[in-house]
């Protein structure tokens, strides 16, 4: 999904700010929160998560 995204124009976040195509598995099962969409919405959902995380919201 992430690949087909970001080959429309979106991107494909992890909650981390990492492009999900740039992690490298270190378990079979690992797990990751994943955010797809616009290149706007995913922005806007990273950096909601980013000022939440510091206790600015």
């Amino acid at each position: 999904m992430a690949y087909i995204v970001e080959q429309a124009g979106g991107k494909a976040m992890a909650k981390e700010g990492l492009k999900i195509l740039d992690i490298k598995p270190t378990h079979i099962h690992q797990r990751a929160p994943i955010y797809l969409g616009s290149s706007e919405d995913v922005d806007e959902v990273v950096q909601f998560l980013a000022e939440a995380d510091k206790g600015d919201h």
